[in-house]
């Protein structure tokens, strides 16, 4: 049986008035009305950011948060209201959610938040790597005369490539849209990778469409595409994808790929020209 879990992003700010801050962990409001405090291993940017800071307090949090709330007697929503307003590491007073099966997925999802949203970028990672799928889709948007130069090309009804859905979370979306709803686009191409490596992207993708509902409080009309279903083995990902977004399009289905197209284009309400001379 699911259960409901709503968290929020810890953050240490060590200049109140300086714009500054850095992702180090996150605070999760469990059904019993448990507290859970889940800190980074690696805690270098904060040192990068304030020498001085004591990564031992911080550390320290996973305890010191839920015995402070125990004794405010605080729970629920309560919980991140406190914590928004608790010294040098602070919480988003407005939680996200995520439903989870036992303790084994709960420590996945936990994970995979930690990932996207806390534990710092490799160097080595630090160029973005876009897989074939992703090609594909920003090839065809921009073909149809849809894609984008700069974010604020997305006050142009059209297609932004890598557009920051929340700021503060440093989460960007593949590719956003907005015509009055926030319409988002994320893919996952299951032509290559592992299972587990897809299970965790799956999940990352999940994370972009929640976090920016509930950050920038609005209608988000989600699409998921995904080529490659057929590859043995992938099929629960799939179905999670599906149950999770709105719109999942199957990029090596003929009629998905069309109803998709059609959908963009009312969204961008620029109608598509022919990509080659029709005969006359």
């Amino acid at each position: 049986m699911e259960q409901l879990a709503y968290y929020s992003v810890l953050y240490y700010l060590p200049y109140p008035f300086r714009n500054e801050q850095v992702n180090v962990g996150i605070v999760v409001s469990l059904p019993s009305g448990d507290v859970r405090v889940h800190i980074a291993d690696n805690l270098r940017k904060v040192l990068a950011v304030h020498p001085a800071a004591n990564i031992n307090e911080i550390r320290e949090l996973v305890t010191s948060i839920p015995a402070f709330l125990e004794h405010m007697e605080c729970s629920g929503e309560c919980v991140f209201n406190a914590l928004s307003k608790w010294g040098k590491v602070t919480c988003f007073p407005e939680p996200c959610m995520f439903s989870y099966a036992g303790e084994e997925d709960y420590e996945r999802i936990v994970e995979s938040i930690l990932s996207s949203l806390v534990y710092p970028e490799r160097k080595k990672s630090a160029r973005i790597i876009s897989d074939r799928l992703f090609s594909e889709l920003k090839e065809t948007f921009k073909a149809y005369q849809w894609l984008g130069a700069d974010e604020e090309d997305i006050q142009k009804h059209m297609i932004v490539p890598r557009f920051p859905v929340a700021v503060d979370f440093g989460v960007k979306a593949e590719f956003a849209l907005q015509n009055g709803k926030l319409h988002l686009i994320e893919s996952v191409d299951f032509r290559s990778g592992t299972f587990s490596q897809k299970r965790q992207e799956a999940m990352s993708k999940m994370l972009v469409f929640d976090v920016a509902a509930q950050v920038r409080n609005e209608t988000v009309n989600s699409y998921v595409v995904i080529s490659g279903d057929n590859i043995k083995g992938m099929t629960p990902i799939i179905s999670l994808l599906d149950r999770y977004a709105e719109n999942l399009v199957r990029w090596d289905i003929p009629g998905d790929v069309e109803s998709f197209l059609a959908s963009i284009e009312g969204a961008t309400g620029k109608k598509r020209m022919p990509l080659f001379p029709q005969p006359g």
